[in-house]
């Protein structure tokens, strides 16, 4: 339950995302943070790190999205001396591990003492045996076989892309995970991102989805693009990044027929993974502000 008092609550838990320009990620956010709190029943508030805050809140229920920094500032101004923040990420990202931890730091240098938590990503790449990912994605990748008769697609798994090796590494063991629960129903499963950085440094992000998608191997036949994203957006919505790149690819070769997934973070099996997190970053130490 949450900490209370003088009716001021003392603990909060956050679940937090990167952050998006589109409304749909931050209503998305705020549909888990609601099925998590059911879950765990304890309040549960959706925050960002950066970027919803520039969405129009007529676009948000008329309800303006929130950012880290300035929300923490604000309730440890008001009596909050707890933060327990649960981060919506699959891998262990540099936002989580890196950027929050010093803007938390730079809060509690200007505001009253308080102490944050945070838990893991929803991926821990240390448990490769935890296969409910990859079992969300195969559910998706069936459905979509047995709603259009498909006999054995061509499977493209896509992420963002990252600049983190750590995080990369969790879409390598999702894509080994899959395409063994997969291996009777598919052609084969490939695993490519979205889009990279610039640099030798960032090649493990290779191969790209576009290339795949122009490559001889892709270059008749029944495509599945499995989106391994938690929110629709900018990248994975309807009319997203990633639809793009497909129609592109259709308008170039009429003989390929592709078919996308939806994200994937609003899947129970996602809900009891936070809900898991939630009880470990209780236990966890606070980092040293």
């Amino acid at each position: 339950m949450t900490k209370c008092i003088n009716n001021v609550e003392t603990s909060i838990c956050l679940l937090v995302d990167n952050g998006s320009l589109n409304p749909d990620a931050t209503l998305n956010l705020r549909k888990i943070a609601k099925a998590l709190s059911a879950k765990i029943n304890v309040a549960v508030r959706p925050v960002s790190l950066l970027h919803s805050s520039n969405i129009d809140k007529n676009k948000l229920e008329n309800q303006p999205a929130e950012i880290f920094e300035p929300l923490v500032k604000k309730l440890s101004l008001n009596g909050v001396t707890e933060f327990l923040v649960i981060p919506f990420f699959l891998g262990p990202s540099a936002a989580i591990t890196d950027y929050l931890p010093k803007r938390a730091l730079h809060v509690s240098q200007i505001t009253n003492q308080f102490t944050i938590r945070i838990g893991p990503s929803i991926v821990d790449p240390g448990k490769s045996i935890d296969l409910r990912i990859a079992k969300i994605l195969e559910e998706k990748v069936t459905k979509i076989i047995n709603d259009h008769h498909l006999i054995k697609p061509k499977v493209i798994l896509v992420d963002h892309g990252t600049p983190s090796k750590p995080v990369n590494e969790v879409r390598r063991i999702i894509t080994v995970q899959l395409k063994s629960l997969l291996i009777d129903k598919i052609t084969e499963l490939t695993q490519t991102s979205m889009e990279r950085r610039a640099g030798s440094q960032y090649d493990f992000n290779e191969p790209l989805l576009k290339d795949v998608l122009s490559g001889i191997k892709h270059s008749s036949g029944d495509i599945i693009v499995a989106f391994l994203f938690l929110s629709p957006g900018n990248h994975a919505g309807e009319n997203g990044d990633i639809a793009q790149i497909c129609n592109e690819a259709k308008n170039l070769n009429s003989n390929i027929n592709l078919y996308r997934t939806e994200s994937i973070g609003n899947h129970e099996k996602i809900i009891s993974i936070l809900a898991e997190r939630y009880y470990q970053t209780k236990k966890m130490k606070p980092l040293n502000l």
